[in-house]
């Protein structure tokens, strides 16, 4: 079932530090740690961010993963989810990666993630089926009936650890997420509600200062197939991203203190601009991307465009 298909984030080198120190360093004034805030179309900005990355050379430590990702992206393709042993072997576009990041009172940053795919029927690729299939899984009638294509959120969870005052988050350096399976952490869809495993996420750099990842990401889900079996299914998303901003705790009344907190938790506090986000900005963002509107205005960090200034 979901509830026993749930996640939790081990993040390397890190555990779940939440020392009082650490929490000292972020709460000026208390209160609750936010909820995960999302934003929508990040991979639209990736087109940005690759004008920009013209005559830039890749980063080298991470130029074989990169090279490798990218030979398994179809030309102009932004994103693609593929499925073990499904009816399109070349996969779903992404219409959504969505990166944020969030610093909380209690002294770590999460990043979370919201990605979505096209409608399975939008595929420009013809279905094959085996005359040795023998599930469910494998008819295209089976993605067809539920056209409403895959979803995975971290949304209303508090996201995956990746830094924290004793090891802050360095961005030019290849980033590894591996994702256990208590407490949750993702929501899923696919056919419905579908059970989450173990997931691994993998982020490199592609330009040294320029907001572009190349993403790999290799989960496990539990589907109901029509008997009401729970089958193990794999996934795998290849994907250009770009983290579209870091947001603060209410408790930071400043931009000073909120430039001072990010570079405790980032290696390169210099790639960001800060600004207060407003109200109607944040209640904007959250119902375009279908959430409750609770969270006030407060400081975000988001990659500068300007780059005379690194």
């Amino acid at each position: 079932t979901q509830s026993t298909w749930g996640l939790w984030c081990v993040a390397c080198k890190m555990g779940n530090c939440c020392s009082s120190k650490a929490a000292a360093a972020v709460n000026e004034g208390g209160g609750a740690p936010p909820q995960p805030q999302h934003g929508t179309v990040s991979l639209d900005q990736v087109e940005l961010n690759l004008a920009e990355a013209k005559n830039r050379r890749p980063i080298q430590s991470s130029s074989a993963d990169i090279s490798r990702i990218e030979s398994q992206l179809r030309e102009n393709e932004r994103g693609v989810v593929l499925f073990d042993a499904s009816p399109w072997s070349n996969g779903h576009q992404l219409l959504d990666f969505i990166w944020t990041g969030e610093i909380t009172e209690t002294g770590d940053l999460y990043f979370h993630f919201e990605v979505s795919s096209a409608l399975f029927s939008d595929s420009k690729e013809k279905p094959t089926i085996s005359k040795l299939s023998k599930s469910d899984w494998e008819m295209p009638s089976t993605w067809l009936q539920h056209d409403k294509g895959f979803h995975i959120s971290t949304s209303g969870a508090r996201g995956i650890l990746a830094g924290n005052l004793q090891s802050p988050c360095d961005l030019m350096e290849p980033l590894r997420f591996n994702v256990a399976p208590s407490p949750p952490t993702f929501g899923c869809l696919l056919f419905g509600p579908a059970g989450v495993g173990p997931q691994e996420i993998q982020l490199f750099p592609k330009y040294e200062n320029i907001n572009i990842f190349l993403v790999s990401w290799h989960g496990q889900l539990a589907i109901k197939d029509a008997d009401g079996k729970l089958t193990k299914r794999e996934f795998d998303i290849r994907a250009r991203a770009s983290l579209r901003s870091i947001k603060f705790p209410q408790s930071v009344k400043s931009e000073s203190r909120a430039r001072a907190l990010l570079s405790k938790f980032v290696k390169q506090p210099q790639l960001f601009d800060i600004k207060l986000a407003s109200a109607e900005q944040d209640e904007e963002e959250e119902e375009e991307a279908g959430l409750s509107s609770t969270t006030q205005s407060g400081y975000v960090a988001t990659w500068t465009q300007n780059r005379s200034r690194v």
